[in-house]
């Protein structure tokens, strides 16, 4: 879901600052959100909820959310080390900009930076009823100084 390129970070390996109604076309599964401007897929993988979010900004896209929301905290917390050591080796040459990857086991974000500015964080999240590990990747800020 999340791709490091030489430039930066891309969700999904979607180009940024593509065409909402093309996103349209392309996930046809997606429903849209008028008042959050993002198109949303929901969907059931093993038995657990997923959710894709694409934002938006003058119809074009701009940042990418794929959560993994889970009822039990003994699976949270083994998705959450597996993605931990996912992270540590395919971010071997890239460290975090924020924290290190162990702070994840203590329920903190952790942030990297690509090198054209895009972000790329980690979130884990520990509610009353359920568990969430978020994976967010925010378009570079030269990109979205070209729609203002």
């Amino acid at each position: 879901m999340v791709i490091e390129t030489k430039e930066g970070f891309r969700f999904l390996d979607i180009d940024w600052l593509t065409d909402l109604e093309k996103m349209k076309e392309d996930i046809p599964d997606a429903v849209y959100d008028d008042k959050l401007d993002r198109l949303e897929v929901h969907e059931e993988l093993e038995g657990e909820k997923r959710v894709t979010l694409y934002y938006f900004h003058e119809n074009q896209f701009v940042s990418g959310e794929y959560i993994i929301v889970l009822k039990d905290k003994s699976d949270y917390e083994s998705y959450l080390s597996d993605i931990k050591d996912q992270a540590e080796s395919y971010f071997a040459e890239h460290q975090p900009r924020s924290n290190t990857l162990n702070d994840l086991l203590d329920n903190q974000s952790v942030v990297w930076e690509g090198n054209d500015k895009g972000d790329f964080s980690l979130s884990p999240y520990e509610g009353e009823d359920r568990y969430m590990i978020i994976f967010k990747v925010s378009v570079p800020e030269s990109l979205l100084k070209e729609l203002e």
